[in-house]
């Protein structure tokens, strides 16, 4: 035989406010290819109270996936014949907002996506797809109709760290 409680609605706010805590662990999500930095492996959990000191500690946990460490996203290497800059800067030195690569207004290029597939031409971030224009620094066409392209403010070099490390 069982009893039955009956809980009013202030117990059961009392219960869901104080007693719930961590919800398990997701699965670890899958290793997925990068174009600069290291993949990294992530798994979440919920918070299921309204006060979060029931739930001390982080939601999401994340591990470096096996492979090499490719350059960093934040700097650029001089490379005047190949993409070196993969980052998500989408800004000029002049504060500018870059172009995305796909667009073909308000400056018409020939820099799109499928021309140069290892070059991440990617939304409007900026880039440097390796050729002459760029002499290895990353720009982007700019979404000023008055000025066509500018040179990103991308720190450079930071490629003398020797960042091309195997795990």
């Amino acid at each position: 035989m069982f009893k039955l409680i009956l809980r009013t609605p202030l117990q059961i706010e009392l219960l869901l406010h104080y007693n719930l805590g961590w919800s398990s662990w997701t699965e670890w999500s899958q290793c997925r290819p990068v174009q600069c930095g290291r993949a990294k492996s992530t798994r979440i959990r919920f918070c299921r109270s309204k006060n979060d000191l029931n739930c001390p500690g982080e939601a999401v946990e994340k591990l470096n996936c096996p492979g090499k460490t490719l350059p960093p996203c934040d700097c650029y290497e001089f490379k005047p014949d190949k993409a070196s800059y993969f980052g998500t800067i989408s800004k000029t030195v002049s504060d500018r907002v870059c172009q995305p690569w796909s667009f073909q207004y308000p400056h018409r290029h020939n820099k799109r996506p499928e021309k140069f597939p290892s070059s991440g031409l990617d939304k409007n971030y900026c880039r440097n797809p390796g050729d002459t224009k760029d002499f290895g620094r990353p720009w982007c066409y700019t979404s000023d109709p008055f000025v066509e392209w500018e040179y990103c403010d991308v720190p450079k070099d930071c490629f003398e760290q020797k960042v091309y490390l195997q795990s």
